[in-house]
């Protein structure tokens, strides 16, 4: 388990499952081997919405800032499981990695997804997307 430092991925969102809102998010400038662009693409976009029974859709897209590079892009709905987690469902890009995390009122992390790209980062101009689901860590 990484839990990922927001300042050290791609795209990131922190969702407050109590007031259903996001608490921050956002994406960090692209880099090749130590060169990185002054800021993310302006293209990028993420968000979460609220549905019944306590499900919380995710969808993101997420640019190259560096070049036209198609990005990545994925809808995610998390799902009260009934044992403390969350069930997930929905489609993503393979690449890159996708992780998230629930954290308690300790701030102590759990796993719910953790992914690890399957291919390299040209299948994002051309493997499009693939379903999730139940891919959940304990």
């Amino acid at each position: 388990m990484s839990e990922s430092d927001p300042a050290q991925s791609r795209g990131y969102i922190v969702v407050n499952t109590k007031s259903q809102s996001v608490e921050e998010s956002g994406f960090s400038p692209s880099c090749r081997g130590g060169d990185c662009s002054s800021k993310p693409s302006a293209l990028n976009q993420i968000g979460a919405s609220f549905g019944k029974d306590g499900q919380i859709i995710i969808s993101f897209e997420g640019h190259d800032s560096k070049t036209t590079v198609p990005g990545v892009a994925g809808m995610l709905t998390f799902t009260p499981n009934g044992k403390g987690s969350y069930s997930v469902d929905g489609f993503a890009s393979d690449y890159p990695s996708l992780e998230a995390y629930s954290y308690d009122s300790k701030g102590k992390a759990t796993a719910i997804l953790q992914r690890t790209e399957s291919k390299s980062s040209l299948c994002a101009l051309y493997c499009g997307v693939n379903r999730i689901k139940n891919e959940v860590s304990q």
